[in-house]
């Protein structure tokens, strides 16, 4: 029926189509106009899928992790009584990460959550319902917690597993997370790698062009992406002035845009850079 429908095409068109082309905050209503469809119509499957990928969406924009957790047990709750296996196990690899961000779990790398005592446990039961999708999410993530606690070996084993994966995500939001963090995590081995520099400059620049394609197509959710990218890469081949400027290009766009979570990575980033240079006061400004 034309619920049912509506359903598909708005689940579809949000989470695939808009967000490429718009900021992405706008697909929250759209998302929600799948939800109430399919819940008039009975079509339950769809409404699962917008779940997960609101939560995506969401993580990327950076919502306040408490309220971004609430809303994880809320879709939970809806993917498990409509036994949506992969909406379920999508969910539940941010929830691992929510939970380690709010400081429930042991250790700092350690990831649990209501449902799994050990990682492990989740990484097997995906694997075995051949959830990819999950999978790739939870090392697209997992990897950035290892490069904000500058852990950048392990931040590379977790990207690179996920890079194994990221064709099973089409689409997806994550596919952006993939590329910028590959590239933040390569630029930090390229300073201790220098055998492989090369290599992993090589897998930079394919990213940065493909990241500069998504940026032409919506400034608004990807330009300062490629702006803090471009600013280590600079800060590595030590142009100073043109990182200054771009360091702050990341900062301000993230601002204007409300990626807060962006911004604050970029003002760290461009603290280290001004305490390398040893200018202390401006660093201080930055933190």
């Amino acid at each position: 029926d034309n619920d049912t429908q509506r359903c598909k095409a708005a689940q579809n068109f949000a989470n695939h189509i808009y967000i490429w082309k718009k900021h992405i905050k706008g697909a929250l209503e759209i998302n929600q106009e799948c939800f109430e469809a399919g819940l008039n119509s009975g079509e339950l499957q769809f409404p699962g899928y917008s779940r997960h990928n609101q939560a995506l969406n969401k993580y990327f924009q950076g919502e306040p992790v408490e309220v971004l957790l609430s809303d994880v047990e809320n879709y939970l709750e809806f993917t498990k009584k409509t036994r949506n296996l992969i909406a379920t196990d999508t969910l539940n690899s941010i929830d691992l990460i929510l939970r380690n961000l709010i400081s429930e779990t042991e250790n700092t790398f350690s990831l649990k959550n209501r449902d799994f005592e050990v990682e492990g446990e989740f990484i097997e039961q995906c694997t075995s319902r051949n959830s990819w999708y999950a999978i790739c999410a939870f090392w697209v993530h997992k990897s950035q917690l290892f490069y904000l606690f500058e852990e950048y070996k392990q931040a590379l084993t977790c990207i690179d597993k996920a890079k194994e994966l990221i064709s099973y995500m089409p689409g997806s939001i994550v596919t952006v997370e993939q590329n910028v963090y590959e590239s933040l995590i390569l630029l930090k081995h390229c300073a201790i790698d220098l055998k492989n520099k090369k290599n992993y400059f090589k897998i930079i620049n394919e990213n940065q062009r493909q990241l500069k394609q998504w940026a032409d197509n919506c400034l608004d959710s990807f330009l300062h992406l490629f702006f803090l990218v471009q600013a280590e890469i600079a800060r590595l081949n030590g142009k100073k002035s043109e990182a200054m400027k771009l360091y702050e290009r990341a900062i301000a766009f993230s601002r204007d845009n409300g990626f807060i979570q962006y911004e604050a990575l970029a003002n760290e980033l461009a603290a280290k850079f001004y305490l390398d240079l040893g200018v202390k006061k401006i660093a201080i400004l930055h933190m």
